[in-house]
């Protein structure tokens, strides 16, 4: 499968510094999607599962910790 940005869907190839920006930006337009682990192409590289469960509280905790008001109850994994 391949995937496309729009407004609504946002690519990332890894987990970056621009990931709270997106994270807020979604919340202020009432949805939206992003998927780490997939190039600007649409292709899925994946992530390396050894870093996955690193990943995974990185997110966590970016949404808990880097945005105020606290968004969880808006943000599904």
């Amino acid at each position: 499968m391949k995937y496309f940005e729009t407004e609504k869907i946002e690519l990332k190839r890894n987990l970056n510094n621009s990931f709270k920006k997106e994270i807020v930006a979604f919340l202020n337009t009432n949805n939206g999607t992003i998927y780490i682990g997939v190039d600007n192409n649409g292709n899925v590289i994946g992530i390396d599962s050894n870093k996955l469960d690193e990943t995974m509280k990185k997110i966590s905790d970016i949404i808990t910790d880097k945005i105020l008001p606290n968004p969880q109850d808006f943000v599904t994994s």
